[in-house]
């Protein structure tokens, strides 16, 4: 079979690799893209017996763009999604139609997904990505061995920004945050999480802050986050892939608008905490067309409403109660049948057959 991939942004265009490397190596060939548009014609000039797009939550017009050339065409079209309801992003909904397969990254979003004006939608396991950075994720104690932590000190002749790092002391209290493309929405998550963090943990509080990859700070912001980090602990985490590759090591997680990491702690277990408030509602509303994600409607993380609420969130998830409680959804939402699954029979595999099966020869 010849086969065509196409995603934008940087989490589907993983995940596509994962299943262009796998139909690769079952000896079909493949052209795989990701990124800035790279032109309908180049990416179909091969006449692909299949044509397999993301549609990215930053900028999707490329990838349906693509998708209709390809039905005009006559080339199947495949929509993959990396994530929980990739698939409904409002650009897409008028053409939802069109797609002849959408391979969603839950069950339950099968039934959620037809109803919303696809054909045909299927689940065959959870997204790749997800299972190959499940099987990476190292235990707490690996994690936190690796974190160094630092802050500006004032005590120093040389700077006042001179560093000095640090290993994480064992009662640490390690706070992952996600980073948001829209750099508000970034910016307000860090100063709730410091200001809860330093009531409740004092010099024990060290916070992690990776910056999404397609953030992009004016010198301005730059200068405005720089004095929200203030004089706090902040870990160095450069021994790590990604945020993902840190849940198991932090004793709280927070995240807003959609983040994968939220989806990675829920699979560990993880204490999370979403951040709702009206600039992350209108984020949402803008990617999927509600105000609210599918696994928090389902669980996965405790919901905190404002800046205010993420205190709350806090204590209610350092007492073993409200952890535990949470654990139970997360485990309600993320069967660990499904996750040893995704780790130990690879999705990828299975979508590269769905293809074989469905659209060819090979």
């Amino acid at each position: 079979m010849r086969l065509a991939f196409h995603a934008f942004d940087v989490g589907p265009a993983q995940n596509h690799m994962l299943v262009a490397t796998a139909a690769t190596l079952r000896g079909h060939v493949v052209t795989c893209h990701e990124g800035a548009a790279l032109g309908e014609l180049e990416l179909l000039a091969a006449n692909p017996d299949v044509t397999v797009t993301s549609i990215s939550s930053f900028q999707n017009a490329g990838e349906i763009a693509l998708g209709l050339r390809a039905v005009e065409r006559g080339i199947p079209w495949v929509v993959l999604t990396d994530t929980h309801e990739a698939w409904r992003r409002p650009p897409a909904q008028a053409h939802a139609g069109k797609v002849t397969a959408v391979l969603v990254a839950h069950p339950d979003e099968v039934g959620l997904a037809q109803a919303w004006g696809y054909s045909r939608a299927d689940f065959l396991g959870y997204p790749p990505l997800w299972g190959r950075t499940l099987r990476a994720i190292p235990s707490r104690d690996a994690t936190r061995a690796k974190i160094k932590k630092s802050r500006p000190s004032q005590l120093s002749v040389f700077s006042s920004t001179q560093t000095y790092p640090l290993p994480l002391a064992p009662d640490d209290v390690l706070v992952l945050i996600s980073g948001s493309k829209l750099t508000r929405i970034t910016s307000e998550l860090l100063a709730g999480a410091i200001n809860a963090g330093q009531r409740m943990f004092g010099e024990r509080l060290v916070v992690v802050l990776r910056p999404h990859p397609r953030e992009e700070l004016t010198a301005e912001e730059t200068a405005e986050r720089r004095q929200l980090w203030g004089n706090v602990w902040r870990a160095d985490t450069a021994a790590f892939p990604s945020s993902d590759f840190l849940v198991n090591g932090a004793d709280l997680v927070l995240t807003a608008a959609g983040a994968t990491l939220l989806v990675y702690a829920a699979l560990c277990q993880r204490p999370a905490i979403h951040y709702r408030a009206p600039s992350t509602e209108a984020w949402d509303r803008q990617q999927i067309g509600k105000p609210e994600w599918f696994p928090i409607e389902r669980g996965a993380a405790l919901v905190a409403q404002g800046l205010d609420g993420i205190t709350a969130a806090m204590e209610r998830l350092t007492d073993p109660g409200g952890a535990e409680a949470l654990r139970v959804q997360q485990t309600a939402l993320y069967p660990y049948t499904h996750i040893e699954r995704a780790m130990d029979d690879p999705t990828d595999v299975k979508i590269v057959e769905f293809l074989e099966r469905e659209f060819g020869r090979r």
